[in-house]
């Protein structure tokens, strides 16, 4: 029993999730009455999406083994991702009182303090959480997200600020740490972070792309293609170093290397995919409008606002831009950058717009 068991939890480490749940139902096979093996096969069920199926093996874990602190990690994880707060509040509760010296119950009701926009409550939890563990790395990241979703973004950046040297392998307090610079009107400050992150082996690719966006909006545009070339060699990044390789090389107004790089770009996508259609918009091969028709997700509709705006900025249609860049940073969401960036070029083409396009040069302005 406890072989399948164990196994079960190798498996869900190794993210064999569905292999996971046999071993788990296995376990269960001989014991029905185990809640370790339920919270394994939850585990299993959440990996793959079927969350309904989790709660089920969650909720006969509590009644088996109510002071079983685990139960109330994971069930208030799916409450929480499902946006169901209240209940996510009451297990983070149960939690607290189960382990009161530990943090990851204050932390969870943090993070669910923070959807439910109440930020002082928030901030008490992870002042708790520094009083039990002044090490924990999780902490000023919370901090920083709760700092940010209540527009305070110096004290966000000083947070994710605090996480980067607490945790110096996890690349997400220097994107978050650059973002608020970038909200604060600080681009230059938010270099640094971002020269940080790529000076670490994790997740560098990205740190390049991030990187040389924003030295494409300083109108850093040598430095921007060297970045991106970097992190042409990445796999994951698809079309994305090319294609803003591209967008600065037709900045410098060198067309010819620019068609290189789109072509590059071209055969890395099939024909009517979603960056395909990024590309084409781009290169005004397509009306804006009907990338705006393709997007299906929130991420999308972001992403085509921006690169709509991009596309109109190569046109010299800085009317238009402002209105692409304005509907792009409508969106509230720490996760995408573009969101940021949109921001920026937002705020330069209103200053720009009375002086006419040549004021695009350098789009953005200096910061200390």
């Amino acid at each position: 029993m406890d072989w399948w068991y164990d196994r079960a939890v190798v498996r869900t480490y190794l993210g064999r999730f569905a292999l996971a749940i046999d071993d788990a139902t296995q376990a269960l096979a001989l014991d029905a009455q185990y809640p370790e093996a339920l919270v394994a096969r939850g585990r299993g069920y959440a990996g793959i999406g079927r969350l309904a199926e989790a709660m089920t093996d969650y909720n006969r874990a509590a009644e088996l083994a109510p002071a079983m602190a685990d139960i109330f990690v994971e069930r208030g994880l799916i409450s929480w991702n499902m946006g169901d707060y209240e209940h996510s509040l009451a297990d983070a509760n149960t939690l607290i009182e189960l382990e009161p010296n530990r943090t990851r119950g204050y932390q969870r009701r943090a993070q669910t303090y923070l959807k439910l926009e109440q930020w002082d409550q928030a901030l008490a939890d992870l002042d708790r959480c520094d009083a039990i563990d002044p090490t924990d790395f999780a902490t000023p990241t919370i901090r920083g997200g709760v700092y940010y979703s209540s527009a305070r973004y110096a004290q966000a950046a000083q947070a994710f600020a605090e996480g980067q040297g607490r945790r110096p392998d996890d690349y997400g307090n220097y994107s978050f740490h650059a973002i608020c610079r970038i909200r604060l009107g600080q681009t230059q400050a938010a270099l640094a972070p971002l020269s940080e992150w790529i000076s670490l082996a994790n997740n560098k690719d990205l740190g390049l792309m991030r990187r040389g966006m924003l030295y494409e909006m300083l109108g850093e545009y040598e430095l921007a293609i060297a970045d991106f070339d970097r992190a042409s060699t990445s796999v994951r990044l698809g079309i994305y170093p090319n294609l803003w390789s591209g967008i600065c090389l037709m900045l410098t107004g060198d067309t010819h290397a620019a068609t290189i790089r789109f072509d590059a770009c071209s055969k890395l996508v099939p024909s009517g995919s979603w960056e395909a259609s990024l590309l084409n918009t781009v290169q005004s091969v397509i009306e804006p409008d009907d990338l705006i028709a393709q997007a299906h997700t929130d991420a999308q509709r972001t992403e085509a606002h921006y690169y709509v705006g991009v596309a109109a900025l190569l046109r010299g249609d800085t009317q238009s831009a402002a209105k692409a860049f304005t509907e792009c940073a409508a969106t509230e969401n720490i996760d995408i950058l573009e969101t940021d960036f949109a921001l920026l070029r937002q705020r330069a083409l209103q200053a720009a717009l009375p002086r006419g396009p040549q004021a695009l040069q350098h789009p953005l302005p200096r910061s200390p």
